[in-house]
């Protein structure tokens, strides 16, 4: 009876599968030496009611990379480009309708280190969302202190370099079911994810379907809930490509 009870426990799917799986996934992501894709969000929540958003991301070696983002955040629409060629970067950013105050020229600024590391660290966790979020506040972060040097002013120490994976800590890793996603086998992996030091009282659960023969992820979902607040996200990847040579004109900074 104990040795029917042992092998039926060796048997089962044991705790940390899915937290491997993820792994597996990150790893198969910042391994690439090239990796381009397109992606769709659509989110609705009490917060912010309807938002939506697609674009697309390149990233090669050498810390280079493309970000393309176009959303629509209730009658409000916005165009994000981040680009890096591996030294210089640059973010230019539209609004309609227009803020009151005009968006001042955006200036060529020295990139973070690991952007291109961070970026893709950022997409496993929680998709287009945080990799968006983490590029616009990096991008602040290095243009603020170069606007200060201009006014001659100390812009102080360099900032730390940040790492994505220590900002978020991720647990309850559990598996889900195994869907067919556009024509491909996947496994769906679940788990929460609450940023480092922040206590916003609300619970976020990721949901990633993998595929079953990349390990590359094809969609993800997101539900926030906490008191008065709820919103779900999900968001579906296409045309993912891994280790095709990117023309480096794809990486030409903006005007």
């Amino acid at each position: 009876m104990r040795t029917f009870g042992l092998a039926l426990l060796l048997m089962a799917p044991q705790a940390n599968d899915a937290e491997k799986l993820f792994q597996k996934m990150e790893q198969a992501l910042l391994a690439a030496k090239t990796i381009q894709y397109t992606f769709v969000s659509s989110a609705e929540g009490t917060a912010v009611g309807k938002v939506e958003t697609r674009g697309s991301l390149f990233i090669a070696e050498g810390n280079k990379a493309r970000l393309e983002v176009h959303g629509t955040i209730g009658k409000k629409e916005y165009d994000l480009l981040l680009c890096s060629n591996g030294a210089q970067a640059k973010l230019n950013r539209d609004e309609k309708p227009a803020p009151p105050v005009p968006l001042p020229p955006q200036p060529i600024v020295e990139p973070p280190k690991n952007l291109t590391s961070n970026l893709l660290k950022a997409f496993a966790r929680t998709g287009m969302s945080l990799a968006q979020e983490y590029a616009d506040q990096a991008y602040r972060v290095a243009a603020e202190r170069q606007f200060r040097q201009m006014m001659g002013e100390n812009p102080g120490p360099p900032p730390e370099e940040i790492d994505i994976a220590t900002q978020f800590q991720m647990q309850k890793f559990a598996m889900g079911k195994k869907e067919t996603i556009g024509g491909r086998p996947a496994q769906a992996i679940e788990f929460e994810v609450k940023k480092v030091g922040h206590l916003t009282g609300l619970d976020t659960k990721v949901t990633v379907w993998i595929d079953g023969e990349t390990s590359l992820p094809l969609k993800l979902t997101i539900v926030t809930q906490g008191g008065a607040v709820s919103s779900t996200m999900t968001e579906r990847y296409d045309g993912m490509k891994v280790g095709e040579k990117i023309d480096d004109a794809k990486f030409r900074l903006p005007d």
